[in-house]
């Protein structure tokens, strides 16, 4: 039987606490491949449908890189941390700029507050819509997956507003413009319009003494790869649509993709548009009760010539969806 000089001797020399250690970096080594191959297989959502599906839960695998590089750095598994490190680095990119400083709107300027909600066309509670609308007053409420009922729903808001564009839809991919400010040349396109039914609405009202453009859309679903291949086709008209026009210009409404496809950088790139979020943070809207795993997919575009004041989430309507809120202004006329 050992004695305790021996007894010492055994446990100064045990192997089991480097075997712990050993089995704990095997193992996080092993579970960190799930949120770095999600953010690897999110890269390629250009060529594959999952992966863009995935790429819309950017800042939630970010999330989930950044404890694996910090409890790599403790365990000393430099490579892989900074592995880690960099992948947090590329996602944060496309993350923290939205809570920077955006364009300084001038003062002074005449404002407009717009309204853009999907009001989800089988929403139990309409009338919680109608009520949030008439609470939060917006000079400008472009309503989302406005389906035939919707119209004798929103009847309580025909006084409010006397300037109304509605494009109805049984399917409930129609949309709708309510405004207390006159409207002129309203134009109605079809967006993939050989195969599907989607109108995009495109207007034109007075902010002080500049004419701007207004524009709402609403694209499909990406529930498999073809409603995500006309989703795109979608996208890249609205695009040319929106090139066109000269005054300065601001397009709203459901895009059913986030900030990080790569789709919707091309339109951004083609349009030149501003995403509004800028100096207002996240603001995610879909799905609404799905808490920290919400994405933003209802969008206001700007161009040059737009300012926003203001930009938030709205409260709850019903619907799966948020509305989102802004105040914007317009670079005013030189001769005025």
């Amino acid at each position: 039987m050992p004695n305790s000089f021996e007894q010492r001797h055994l446990l100064a020399n045990n192997p089991v606490r480097p075997s712990l250690n050993a089995c704990l970096s095997v193992v996080v080594v092993a579970l960190s491949v799930v949120p770095l191959g999600l953010f690897v297989f999110s890269l390629t959502g250009r060529y594959f449908f999952v992966a863009e599906l995935a790429n819309n839960f950017r800042c939630q695998i970010m999330c989930l890189l950044i404890p694996f590089a910090l409890i790599l750095l403790l365990l000393r598994r430099w490579r892989l941390a900074l592995l880690f490190g960099i992948a947090t680095a590329w996602s944060m990119i496309g993350i923290v700029w939205v809570f920077l400083p955006g364009l300084q709107p001038p003062r002074g300027s005449p404002t407009i507050k717009i309204m853009s909600a999907n009001v989800y066309a089988s929403n139990p509670t309409p009338q919680l819509a109608v009520q949030r609308i008439l609470e939060d007053d917006p000079d400008l409420v472009m309503l989302i997956e406005f389906a035939n009922d919707w119209e004798q729903v929103m009847q309580p808001l025909h006084d409010r507003y006397p300037f109304r564009v509605l494009e109805p839809r049984w399917h409930g991919f129609g949309i709708g413009l309510f405004s207390k400010i006159p409207l002129e040349e309203t134009k109605i396109h079809q967006l993939a319009g050989s195969v599907v039914d989607c109108p995009m609405i495109i207007t034109h009202l007075k902010l002080g003494q500049q004419k701007i453009c207004v524009a709402g859309l609403h694209t499909l679903s990406p529930t498999n790869p073809i409603r995500m291949e006309l989703r795109n086709q979608q996208l890249v008209e609205s695009a040319r649509i929106l090139q066109t026009i000269n005054e300065p210009t601001i397009v709203m409404g459901d895009f059913n993709c986030t900030p990080w496809s790569p789709f919707l950088s091309d339109f951004i790139e083609t349009t030149g548009f501003r995403d509004s979020r800028q100096g207002f943070g996240f603001q995610a809207t879909w799905h609404r009760d799905f808490g920290i795993f919400k994405i933003p997919i209802d969008h206001a575009f700007v161009s040059d010539g737009i300012f926003v004041h203001h930009r938030s989430v709205g409260a709850a309507i019903g619907s799966d969806h948020l509305p989102i809120m802004l105040e914007i202004s317009a670079r005013q006329l030189p001769n005025q």
